[in-house]
């Protein structure tokens, strides 16, 4: 039977592991999909939890500090987390790309070699010792070396010394965010060495598997890479892959993908997703799970991405969660009105999440 456009979102669903749950820790989350967008942190966590069984947010908070996952700028230059053992591969297939398309930037903001040698070179001295600093340390070991730290030239600067492998994000310290020594930090965890080619197959299997039915542009937005580099990777793996052509647009997936959707039973529950996950931004085209008449409201001008209701793959209204000192607000944003078996599963979804935050929801329709 030939693959119909309404079934791409749920089997999407299925794909990612959250219509059905296989994957026992946050490690093995991360390594299914290959890395999760990770600058909202809180919902990184709940991207992570959502494909758990009975999670909670200091079981996320353990894989960092037990150095399972590392949060870094793998893929675009956007923070990431990634299981622990993949961020190397990762970062010397995709970081010397980044680099390149950084250089008009780094011109503009007068960041040149010489900068980020000394920038880099500051860094291990201080963080040397399994030390950690945070983002305003940092700031002010760089201004006491005579460096302008400010604004974006600090954001280039550490995002540079992430992508040349010399520091990651370690454990929180309190409510702030440190960073500590790449090689340090992941000192013990076994790192994966890989050929360019290992590489980029390893990256387009991950992606596929994870995220099909998707097409090769999707995989071109998601990885960052160039458009032959993609096709290669993609080359390297189709043979353990089926692709369907679905309104003159091939998508790629796991062979044995809609067999295994039809048994999943829970094709109908509801999910509440962050704003971030990779559900939704891992394609470059939304159009299957979000209808047009509602892309506005999930994407504001102001480019934050708004946390989603989901049913079957599709967004049917977004949601907020507000922490206050003694529950966790969440207020639901129907695109309409929801029947009452969606309104049940709604409430559910919101319980799931405030349990993983472990705190009682008040929940606002």
């Amino acid at each position: 039977m030939d693959l119909k456009l309404s079934e791409i979102a749920a089997l999407r669903l299925f794909s990612h592991r959250i219509s059905k749950i296989e994957n026992k820790n946050p490690a093995e989350v991360v390594a299914w999909l290959g890395a999760i967008q990770g600058q909202d942190y809180f919902g990184s966590k709940w991207s992570i939890g959502l494909r758990l069984t009975n999670s909670r947010d200091d079981e996320i908070e353990k894989a960092i500090s037990q150095k399972r996952i590392v949060r870094s700028w793998p893929l675009r230059g956007t923070l990431h987390f990634t299981e622990a053992k993949d961020l190397r591969w990762m970062l010397e297939l995709l970081g010397p790309k980044l680099v390149r398309n950084n250089a008009k930037r780094y011109q503009e903001l007068e960041l040149d070699s010489s900068v980020f040698k000394k920038c880099n070179r500051l860094i291990i001295q201080e963080l040397k010792g399994n030390k950690s600093l945070t983002r305003e340390e940092l700031t002010d070991l760089f201004s006491k070396a005579g460096i302008d730290a400010t604004k974006n030239r600090l954001s280039f600067i550490l995002q540079r010394a992430g992508l040349d492998q010399i520091l990651c994000f370690g454990e929180r310290r309190e409510k702030e965010f440190t960073y500590v020594l790449f090689d340090e930090w992941l000192v013990k965890t076994k790192a994966e060495t890989k050929t360019d080619e290992e590489a980029l197959n390893e990256l387009a299997m991950r992606f596929f598997r994870s995220r099909g039915p998707a097409t090769i542009f999707d995989f071109i937005w998601w990885s960052g890479l160039s458009a032959s580099d993609a096709k290669k990777a993609l080359d390297g793996v189709s043979s353990r892959l089926k692709s369907e052509v679905v309104e003159e647009k091939t998508y790629w997936m796991p062979k044995n993908l809609r067999d295994s959707a039809l048994d999943n039973s829970t094709k109908d529950d509801v999910y509440l997703l962050p704003g971030f996950d990779e559900f939704l931004l891992g394609y470059t085209d939304r159009g299957a799970s979000i209808d047009v008449a509602y892309q506005k409201r999930m994407i504001p001008a102001n480019g934050v991405f708004s946390a989603t209701i989901v049913v079957a793959g599709k967004v049917i209204g977004t949601w907020k969660r507000t922490f206050k000192k003694d529950h966790v607000l969440i207020e639901i944003s129907p695109f309409v009105k929801p029947n009452g078996k969606i309104k049940d599963g709604i409430v559910e979804a919101a319980e799931r999440y405030s349990s993983f935050l472990e705190l009682p929801p008040k929940i606002v329709f």
